[in-house]
This record gives C-alpha cells, sequence and structure tokens, in this order.
C-alpha cells in the first residue's frame, strides 16, 4: 500500500512530516505493508545553483518582513523540530536549487528498494538540514548517491544531463491540477492531509483508510 506525498527537499515541515508519518506507520504496525512515495515540489523553481545569503535574510525579502521577524520564524522552526528528535539551525540552511535532487530521487527509485529509498530521502534531508550543505551541488548528490550503493557513473551521467527532469515537471503539474497549495502535502487513501500533522493524527487517519480499504497500491 502506497501513500503519495508532495514535497520539496528544501522544506523544514516536509522533513518534519515525514518523520511523523513514519512513526505513526510504525506505531500501528505496518511499516512492511505501507510505504511513502515522494512526488516532487519545488518552493522555488527559480531559485540559483549557489547559496545566496544567510536564510534570515532570503526569508525576509521572499515574505516583506524584517531581518529580526524572519529570524524569529527561523527559530520556531528549531523548537518545532525539536519536537521529533530533529537537531538543526534552520539559520545555518544553505538553500539552492532542489530540480537536481529531485531528478536525482527519480533515478533512484529505479535502483533502490522501498527502505532504501526511504533511507535516500532521509539522506538528502540530513544533508541539507543538518549537514548545511547545498543540494544543488553535484558532489553533495553523488556522495549521498555513492553511500546509497548507486552507481555512481550512472548517476553523474544523470546529473549532467536533463534525465527525468520531465518527471519532475509531471509531478509539479499534477500537484497544481490537485490544487496543492503548498507542502508536505499527503494523499492517505481518499483524505488528503496539507501540512506536517501529528503522529496521533496521522495514525487516526491511516487506521481510518485502512480499515475503510481506501489504501492501496497506485498504478500511476
Amino acid at each position: 500500500m502506497k501513500i503519495n506525498y508532495w514535497a520539496d527537499y528544501a522544506c523544514p515541515y516536509c522533513y518534519i512530516g515525514e518523520v511523523r508519518i513514519k512513526r505513526a506507520i510504525e506505531e500501528l504496525g505496518l511499516s512492511d505493508k505501507l510505504h511513502l512515495q515522494m512526488r516532487a515540489y519545488q518552493l522555488d523553481p527559480n531559485a540559483s545553483q549557489v547559496a545566496e545569503g544567510d536564510m534570515a535574510t532570503r526569508l525576509a525579502n521572499k515574505y516583506g518582513i524584517t531581518k529580526k521577524e524572519a529570524a524569529e520564524r527561523v527559530s520556531g522552526i528549531k523548537e518545532y523540530a525539536i519536537e521529533d528528535g530533529l537537531d538543526f539551525d534552520y539559520t545555518k540552511v544553505r538553500f539552492t536549487n532542489t530540480l537536481d535532487a529531485h531528478r536525482l530521487s527519480k533515478f533512484a527509485m529505479e535502483h533502490l528498494s522501498i527502505k532504501q529509498m526511504a533511507d535516500f530521502r532521509m539522506a538528502i534531508y540530513k544533508a541539507y538540514f543538518e549537514e548545511y550543505l547545498e543540494l544543488a551541488n553535484h558532489e553533495v548528490l553523488l556522495k549521498i548517491a555513492e553511500e546509497a550503493g548507486l552507481n555512481i557513473d550512472q548517476v553523474a551521467e544523470c546529473l549532467d544531463s536533463s534525465q527525468y527532469k520531465e518527471e519532475v515537471l509531471k509531478d509539479q503539474q499534477k500537484a497544481r491540477a490537485e490544487e496543492v497549495k503548498g507542502v508536505p502535502y499527503f494523499v492517505i487513501g481518499q483524505v488528503t492531509v496539507p501540512g506536517a500533522m501529528s503522529v496521533d493524527t496521522f495514525k487516526d487517519i491511516i487506521k481510518q483508510e485502512v480499515e475503510n480499504n481506501h489504501l492501496y497500491e497506485d498504478e500511476e
């Protein structure tokens, strides 16, 4: 059984949301039956290939608020993450374009098992949020791929091309068609769940949809 969810690796709530829903699945004893499949979503498709300035400055410019207000918002994200055992300083993250990270994920899905793919996504999240690395940097992505056991020559060829770009764009087109306004955005059976809900909320929804036989293998 599968849960599709739209996410961007640069989104802290996507990281938190995946951790929470995986915990909910584990606590329900469904780890061997139910898995997540990420659909690509870019918060900023026009983001630079190289980080420009700190996150507080970037958020201040994006939302039209002061740098102090942006820093306070960032601080709240850190406290939010700590509740789930995640310890990162959002002011240190180096925001870049995430297209290549999503393309690499599409490549990895064809070569890794479901469990390996879950670990692969976590490795990308950790590289960004805990190691403060740039996800547009091919050396960073190559290292993650190598540690996952992927063929480095094939990965390098993929990253140096436009392979899987269409698949990434199709995910985003589908998001627009389904009026996904932000991420994370989970589709659990017949229930859509925007945002990083609590573990208990995820558990209640998953249990309900399993009992109603609304969770099944998606053929897409």
